[in-house]
């Protein structure tokens, strides 16, 4: 079986270190790659990406100096899934092959990001009252003042970056396969708005549903995530072969 990189990108708030798990339940033909936003994890002293087009260039960089000229697939959730359909485009305009497979995980598609909440304008105690809800960040964390002292400007950023998101359209519509994953209780991605996907491929999208998901299906109910990633990177690799 063809050997793969598997790129991935995390949610506001989140490092590389979110994927490491991953290791043991992947596929011995998948080299996991996670991505490091400025300023968080390993690259903890470093400035934080100011906009969107700053964080794609970040992420390039990276992805060039891993690349090494075979198959490969992105994943990304929430905000790792914008920034992946950028990534991914970027990539493309470079000269680059299409990936074999994406997976866009608890996103909306790009023309549909903007919520009328806003967030990243609130006071930080009103921000952390509104993140607490999504039941992604532990009590214990939460309460936690020196942590969420360097927690809340990172988190409060990507929530920047995600709400000053302009969508521009592409000049091309992406030939892979394309995977939706989807919490049936996130509280912030409709399931009616998946389908709008489909007008940025030419493929037939697929949509995954995790029963009992919340937003952060991505880390509480990873297992059967990776599953799903095993099977589609053998089907997309099997077929080429």
């Amino acid at each position: 079986m063809s050997n793969i990189s598997l790129y991935c990108l995390p949610y506001s708030g989140g490092s590389a270190s979110i994927y490491y798990k991953w290791h043991t339940k992947l596929a011995d033909n998948i080299t996991l790659v996670p991505l490091e936003p400025a300023g968080r994890g390993t690259r903890i002293s470093q400035p934080l990406c100011q906009t969107i087009e700053d964080a794609i260039q970040d992420f390039y960089q990276q992805f060039i100096t891993r690349y090494d000229g075979g198959d490969y697939v992105i994943f990304g959730h929430s905000l790792g899934g914008l920034m992946a359909f950028e990534l991914v485009h970027y990539i493309l305009d470079q000269g680059y092959a299409m990936p074999k497979a994406i997976f866009f995980s608890g996103a909306r598609p790009p023309d549909r990001v903007h919520d009328e909440k806003i967030l990243h304008t609130l006071s930080d105690t009103d921000f952390i009252t509104e993140i607490a809800k999504l039941g992604g960040t532990s009590v214990e964390v939460l309460r936690n003042k020196e942590l969420m002292n360097i927690f809340t400007p990172i988190i409060k950023n990507d929530y920047r970056l995600y709400e000053q998101y302009s969508f521009q359209p592409k000049s091309r519509v992406l030939t892979c396969p394309i995977i939706i994953l989807h919490g049936d209780a996130d509280s912030l991605v409709a399931l009616e708005e998946l389908p709008r996907w489909e007008k940025f491929t030419d493929k037939e999208i697929k949509i995954i549903t995790f029963p009992e998901g919340d937003h952060f299906f991505v880390d509480k109910k990873y297992e059967q995530l990776v599953n799903i990633i095993n099977q589609t990177i053998k089907d997309v690799t099997q077929r080429k072969e």
